[in-house]
């Protein structure tokens, strides 16, 4: 039990006793006094509060605040201005080797491709018929579970058919539905696939990112021909060598990335928003409780958006 002074609303001093198990002696605990409470971390004095009464439920209002506004569309404005800066290196920095701002800008295109790649198994792996439990799932997710989603999963039919709430092949009765149907999975396992192999491979360089005390950017010398040759490398951390050997650290050499790679990464960065667009979409269409509801389909970014829109026209899918 810890004892400190704090004002209640009056601004008179009072004696509070404060428990770490959210338990106050106080009766009449005002939300002032419970803002001013130091012996109590933030969420437990926000959770305290709720408990009272005096804020609402803070899982419910996460949940409310994520239907109404959750929307990661924008997330495109800073991928097109890396790409922009990539494409026009001695434009945007005349007195810096434009070499080595593309450098730093693969880096910033794959630390954002493993964010959305992360974000979108944390929505995947959060699937639930409520959408309240769904939203507690998704605010509670840990890198870890995500590592463990992408390790484990299968991307067959019956699997993306779940996770997206696609209707099965089996089903359709029409030529037209199976084919547009059947090229939608086909994006779906193709881009998941690549999606999970590249985050997998990235992840730690990403965590050691999000932790910056663990990224290094330094220099490598290595013999070519009996020459010393100096490397740009990033070095981090891999979580699974750190068990045995905690001083274990990997790196990445720059002359490894090329501008093949970030035209791959920033197009797998936009299918990756595409991808939690339709989720959250076919998510909530499926708790209507319909019987045809409004199915949104994945399709590759390189087709062009009339040949989908004539392949989908007038398609009916029996779900």
């Amino acid at each position: 039990m810890k004892k400190h002074k704090v004002r209640d609303n009056n601004n008179n001093d009072k004696c509070v006793n404060c428990f770490m198990n959210n338990i106050c002696n106080r009766v009449n605990v005002t939300q002032r006094i419970i803002e001013s409470c130091n012996s109590l971390k933030g969420m437990e004095r926000a959770s305290f509060a709720s408990v009272k009464g005096l804020i609402p439920d803070l899982e419910k209002t996460f949940s409310d605040y994520f239907w109404d506004y959750h929307d990661i569309s924008r997330l495109w404005i800073s991928l097109k201005i890396i790409k922009d800066n990539f494409d026009n290196t001695k434009k945007s920095f005349p007195e810096i080797d434009p070499q080595i701002v593309k450098d730093e800008l693969y880096l910033e295109l794959l630390m954002k491709f493993c964010k959305l790649a992360e974000d979108l198994g944390a929505l995947l792996l959060s699937r639930d018929k409520d959408m309240f439990k769904f939203a507690q799932k998704y605010n509670k997710y840990t890198s870890y579970q995500v590592t463990s989603f992408y390790e484990d999963i299968s991307l067959t039919e019956k699997e993306l058919s779940k996770l997206y709430f696609y209707p099965l092949l089996k089903d359709q009765n029409t030529e037209k539905a199976k084919y547009v149907l059947t090229l939608s999975y086909d994006n779906l396992k193709t881009h998941l696939e690549v999606i999970r192999d590249t985050y997998l491979k990235y992840r730690d360089v990403y965590n050691s990112y999000k932790h910056g005390h663990r990224l290094r950017f330094n220099g490598e010398i290595i013999q070519f021909e009996g020459k010393k040759i100096p490397q740009r490398v990033i070095m981090y951390y891999n979580s699974k060598k750190m068990k045995n050997n905690p001083f274990q650290v990997d790196m990445i050499r720059y002359n490894d990335f090329s501008d093949s790679l970030f035209e791959f990464l920033y197009d797998e960065c936009i299918a990756i928003i595409n991808l939690n667009k339709i989720f959250l979409h076919n998510f909530k269409e499926s708790l209507t409780k319909k019987k045809k509801f409004d199915i949104h389909l994945f399709f590759d970014p390189i087709y062009e958006k009339k040949q989908i829109e004539f392949l989908s026209k007038d398609v009916r899918f029996k779900c």
